[in-house]
């Protein structure tokens, strides 16, 4: 059965909610031709990063993904 957009839309009734915003954004990035307006759902300052992760984690909810301590660099030999 060849896929066609009615498909398309009955399988959209069947997306938990909480998976319809990045639904959204894949369909958004296939449009043609783009479309250049900043979309609502993409972070802003009032959304900082570990906001926007957390919104965007999915499988990670339970567990809010956290950027760890960098470190030391590594001390290489200089380039010549």
């Amino acid at each position: 059965m060849p896929i066609t957009k009615d498909v398309l839309k009955q399988e959209i009734d069947h997306i938990q909610d909480h998976y319809i915003d990045a639904l959204y954004m894949v369909i958004k990035a296939f449009e043609y031709p783009p479309v250049h307006n900043v979309s609502p759902h993409l972070p802003t300052a009032d959304l900082e990063w570990d906001g926007f992760l957390d919104k965007f984690s999915g499988s990670c909810t339970d567990a809010p993904l956290q950027r760890g301590k960098q470190g030391a660099y590594e001390v290489r030999e200089p380039l010549l």
